[in-house]
């Protein structure tokens, strides 16, 4: 009975924990090298192949070398063994394609890797660092920092040599930043995975709300200083061109988990006519945006947790647009981690973790050819379900934590905020994320 008692304790299973996703993140390491994994996942099985992502950037940082666009593939110019084409903002093909030119294709491969892997490491000494400035118990660190370590989406990531991960990396030691009360190492940082991918704009209203009005401006500066700097017309006529074709495109394919695919089951269940969402795939995003975009912004003025509402605003993005890839799903770990550590009631937010962590159902689906509903439903679901579960559970949370108990007055509040913001921060006045 009391080794039972012993394996229950949560100091034991945390550690066990820990001792699994270490496991766990080295077999990610080797099924780079060997693949093994590869057949779990839709994205491994039906891209290009490994590193196509990095790839693009590599051969557009090529084309700048050569005096090409980098958003263009001419024939005899092309320098890695395939590739998707280059979609990012110009200041990637300028900073990080041309950088990684000074190694072969594959080699450069394996750096992008290996920089990604220490930057996951990194975020586990600083969550290491947290935990103990907040006095966080052990157990509760060693789940935080497992979480690092065996969340799928980060191997598909790895993998294809993509961008998103580094962005939600970089956004988390902006926030890690502004624990330490370092405004302008928060502001470069999160500027920085901005210019990589505009993902954490989404969190620009919680910036806002939260007096960090000058962190704004100096990032709009330098977004434009970057734009002119580094193509106006590549900016404009390429890169923005893409952004907004995505935003009235509809994906129907399997590496695609928004929210009009799912509508799109649903329809194929209840009518053998599925064209109306396509069709409509610009109104469906205006209604999406309207509601998930519009309640984190209504929680956010009307909240003072800051945490909850830059999580409600991450989410948005998964409920609200559309292609959102399976690798996409890293960019919202930073944030479920430190809800994880910050809240005494932490369970939901583990439960949320392995929803998300855990390889969808795609390999048995694939086994046995059943890509019909409800079976293709359940393999939509599996990520936004818990995507929509976080979302309500933070806009619950949200709303018990009010600035003011009338929103006329909480949006005062963040008007003064905001005006006040112009002004260089007091000690005192710096983010509390705990």
């Amino acid at each position: 009975m009391e080794v039972f008692r012993k394996f229950l304790d949560k100091s034991s299973i945390s550690l066990a924990f820990l001792v699994f996703a270490i496991i766990i993140h080295f077999i990610f390491i080797l099924s780079l090298i060997f693949g093994f994994l590869n057949p779990l996942f839709h994205d491994s099985s039906y891209r290009l192949g490994q590193g196509s992502d990095f790839y693009a950037i590599y051969q557009a940082g090529y084309n700048i070398m050569v005096g090409l666009n980098p958003y263009i593939e001419k024939k005899g110019y092309m320098v890695v063994p395939y590739s998707y084409a280059f979609v990012y903002h110009p200041f990637i093909a300028f900073t990080m394609g041309l950088a990684f030119n000074i190694f072969p294709p594959l080699i450069a491969y394996w750096v992008w890797v290996s920089i990604l892997l220490a930057l996951i490491w990194t975020s586990c000494y600083l969550t290491h660092r947290i935990c103990k400035n907040f006095y966080k118990p052990k157990w509760v660190e060693y789940i935080a920092i497992g979480m690092w370590l065996c969340f799928s989406p980060i191997y598909l990531e790895l993998y294809m040599g993509q961008i998103t991960l580094i962005t939600g990396l970089l956004t988390f030691f902006s926030c890690y930043a502004e624990m330490r009360k370092k405004e302008i190492h928060s502001t470069i940082l999160w500027t920085l995975a901005c210019l990589i991918k505009p993902l954490p704009y989404f969190l620009t209203p919680a910036i806002l709300s939260s007096g960090r009005t000058r962190k704004v401006i100096y990032n709009i500066l330098i977004f434009i200083f970057s734009v002119v700097s580094f193509g106006v017309v590549y900016f404009f006529f390429y890169y923005l061109d893409y952004t907004t074709k995505r935003s009235r495109k509809f994906y129907n394919h399997y590496g695609n988990f928004d929210f009009k695919t799912v509508l799109y089951e649903i329809s194929i269940f209840l009518s053998s006519d599925t064209s109306w969402v396509a069709e409509n795939v610009v109104r469906l995003s205006i209604i999406l945006m309207l509601i998930f975009i519009g309640l984190s912004i209504f929680a956010t003025i009307y909240s003072k947790d800051y945490l909850v509402s830059t999580t409600l605003l991450g989410c948005s993005y998964f409920l609200a647009f559309s292609g959102v890839w399976e690798h996409h799903y890293t960019f919202l770990l930073p944030f479920i981690i430190l809800l994880w550590v910050r809240d005494e009631s932490r369970l939901k937010w583990l439960l949320i973790f392995i929803f998300l962590a855990i390889p969808t159902p795609f390999y048995f689906i694939e086994l046995y050819n059943c890509w019909y509903f409800p079976f293709s439903l359940l393999y939509r679901s599996s990520k936004l379900v818990p995507v929509l579960i976080l979302f309500v559970l933070l806009l619950t949370k949200a709303f018990k934590t009010p600035r003011q108990e009338l929103i006329k007055d909480s949006l005062k509040d963040v008007i003064t905020l905001i005006q006040n913001g112009f002004k260089k921060q007091a000690s005192d006045r710096y983010l509390n994320f705990f």
